[in-house]
């Protein structure tokens, strides 16, 4: 089965390049697409964001999210529903560090099926491969 694996997010982000090393070590051909270098595709982040949710997206705890101006911030968490969502996916591309990184993303040619998979842990990493024929 052909497969191909994203890695999405920043490339000088500490948790990316403990992704990247755990995929490498894995044996794993894979590719970075940096949020600021390569663009956050519009398409992609609303994927993503009916897949995981734009609220597990959005990085209220960075040091970006605290910077934004306040009135920025109050929308969002003011808004609800479509309105809430659509400001977020409008912050996030002109803001990449407020996406929760790393995004990795599996596309099998076979199947034609995509999944996806937000943040790094050594163990999330082995147990979404585990099922996976490469």
């Amino acid at each position: 089965m052909t497969s191909h694996i994203t890695l999405y997010g920043l490339k000088n982000c500490d948790t990316m390049r403990k992704a990247g090393r755990w995929l490498t070590q894995a044996g794993l051909d894979w590719q970075l697409h940096d949020w600021r270098r390569d663009g956050v595709p519009a398409a992609l982040l609303r994927e993503l964001a009916g897949k995981l949710g734009w609220e597990k997206l959005l990085n209220r705890t960075s040091q970006t999210w605290r910077q934004l101006p306040e009135a920025e911030r109050q929308a969002l968490l003011q808004a609800s529903g479509a309105e809430a969502q659509a400001r977020a996916l409008k912050l996030m591309p002109a803001h990449p560090a407020l996406i929760r990184r790393p995004v990795l993303q599996l596309r099998t040619e076979k199947e034609g099926k995509t999944r996806f998979l937000l943040r790094f842990s050594p163990e999330t990493y082995a147990e979404f491969f585990a099922g996976n024929n490469f």
